[in-house]
């Protein structure tokens, strides 16, 4: 998720994008521990973390 809601590209230019979810998969071992890293990194930039049915309903969805 990016904030400023641009990315660079490969040729180092930027574009625009919006992001509304994150699908976050794993089954590692280590795959608990990444989810809660990533929670906690999206939480300290002061990203809402919601259930997906509100994301949707939000969209009219």
């Amino acid at each position: 998720m990016n904030p400023d809601a641009h990315s660079p590209t490969l040729d180092g230019t930027d574009v625009e994008v919006a992001c509304d979810t994150v699908l976050l998969h794993g089954d590692s071992p280590g795959a608990i521990a990444l989810a809660s890293r990533v929670r906690a990194q999206l939480l300290a930039a002061g990203v809402e973390i919601t259930s997906l049915d509100k994301v949707l309903s939000g969209k009219g969805v």
